[in-house]
């Protein structure tokens, strides 16, 4: 627990500070970074055994789509996944020599585009938006707030197996207690940083981002059990690897772009 919470301090008082109080940039180049190393261990998930090898095909694939999104023009973004896809999958057909092998390699390395360099972007996207700050600061907490609440509730008064087949500690409980802090998170949001929030976005955002979280933790556990492996990688002492702790906000970053835009609080 100790490691832990170094690891975890020392984390947030590096990025904290450049997410909050640099230049969209900053929050651009955090996220590329955070997705290189987030590639890295999926390629160990893609193909057990030989992770550079499929970071070789993934890891540049992987970049240039999240480039593409971010920095591109919008017609570049389509071309450029296109490309990558094809890249993967030819990864899979020659590289690989065994056909199993190869198949399930390309079919993942194709699904890590999608699930970390596209949804991943989306934290970028929303900074860019009016008060793009509060905004991150909104999907990081819709993400690690639902899991902070989930883990206190249900360990006072988990019963309940939420999921069981995929994540046997989550419960009925720690899901009600996550929502409820989330909620009284986003009312502080509200009372401080944006006050022509309505108290029904409030509750709204909060819920739909609860779900959100607790469906992208489900995910990555999923994705894991079928690799057979506990923890991502080992990036973060204490805490797994940075798949493991951005999990949630690949859910929480593309819903708070989505609801911001189309109701306009943004």
């Amino acid at each position: 627990m100790k490691t832990r919470l170094i690891a975890g301090f020392s984390g947030l008082a590096i990025i904290l500070p450049l997410l909050f109080l640099g230049p969209p940039i900053c929050v651009e180049l955090l996220v590329m970074a955070a997705t290189g190393v987030a590639l890295w261990e999926f390629a160990g998930i893609a193909l057990p055994g030989r992770q550079k090898l499929a970071f070789a095909a993934l890891g540049p694939a992987g970049l240039a789509v999240q480039m593409a999104i971010v920095w591109g023009a919008d017609a570049s973004v389509l071309p450029t996944l296109a490309v990558s896809t094809l890249g993967c999958l030819l990864f899979g057909l020659f590289v690989v020599d065994e056909t199993e092998e190869g198949a399930t390699a390309a079919t993942r390395m194709v699904m890590g585009l999608l699930y970390i360099s596209v949804l991943f972007s989306f934290l970028s996207q929303v900074r860019h938006l009016n008060d793009g700050v509060t905004w991150v600061f909104v999907s990081m907490l819709l993400a690690w707030l639902g899991d902070t609440g989930a883990y206190f509730a249900g360990k006072a008064f988990g019963n309940r197996k939420l999921f069981p087949r995929i994540s046997p500690k989550k419960t009925w409980e720690g899901a009600i207690g996550g929502a409820i802090a989330v909620v009284a998170g986003m009312a502080v949001v509200k009372l401080v940083a944006v006050p022509h929030m309505g108290w029904g976005h409030v509750i709204a955002l909060g819920l739909l981002g609860d779900v959100a979280g607790v469906v992208g933790d489900l995910v990555e556990s999923l994705i894991k059990r079928a690799a057979k492996v506990k923890d991502a990688g080992s990036f973060l002492p204490g805490h797994g690897g940075i798949l493991d702790r951005i999990d949630s906000l690949l859910f929480t970053a593309p819903l708070t772009y989505l609801y911001v835009t189309i109701t306009g609080l943004g």
